[in-house]
């Protein structure tokens, strides 16, 4: 399994190998073979429009569902209003690549798209009413949801997140 990044900022021939993905809302300046990488076992933690990307399909400002990675199976949709709007406390529901069931993180979110598959490795509460809600998928190595994480919160999450990195990078070095 090897991945390239290609900048569309520095040209084609501006290619580094890596060795895990953050993909956030701002994938548009970046060219990669994200699938086959992600199959092949990278960690990949993915937050907002990352986590749409990862989708099967997204549909665009124009109603048009455009073909995405399709590494989740599901679907992103726009919607009329914000969905699920504001600062949250998140609880793992089950071991991941970011840590054991029962840690807790922070974050918030913010969009207009949802998805028919927004995942339940994750319950996240709201700080100041009664509300929860399941969200972020998890896949072996791979972390994708539209919550913003706030990784100062608990450092010890994006510490093993970046622990599954170097044991990825190993793994490869060791093929």
């Amino acid at each position: 399994m090897e991945s390239k990044i290609i900048s569309r900022r520095e040209g084609p021939d501006a290619v580094v190998e890596i060795n895990s993905t953050i993909i956030g809302i701002e994938i548009t300046h970046l060219y990669y073979d994200n699938e086959e990488a992600i199959t092949g076992g990278m960690p990949c933690l993915a937050e907002c429009g990352g986590f749409l990307y990862l989708q099967d399909t997204l549909e665009d400002i124009s109603g048009i569902h455009r073909k995405m990675v399709g590494f989740i199976k599901g679907k992103g949709f726009r919607t009329e209003k914000l969905q699920r709007f504001g600062y949250i406390e998140l609880e793992t529901k089950e071991d991941c690549v970011m840590g054991k069931r029962g840690e807790k993180i922070k974050g918030h979110e913010f969009h207009y798209w949802d998805s028919t598959s927004n995942g339940e490795t994750f319950l996240a509460r709201k700080p100041l009413r009664k509300r929860e809600y399941p969200c972020i998928c998890s896949q072996a190595r791979i972390l994708a949801g539209f919550p913003h994480l706030y990784y100062y919160s608990n450092v010890d999450m994006p510490y093993q997140f970046l622990s599954a990195c170097a044991q990825s990078r190993q793994e490869r070095l060791n093929e």
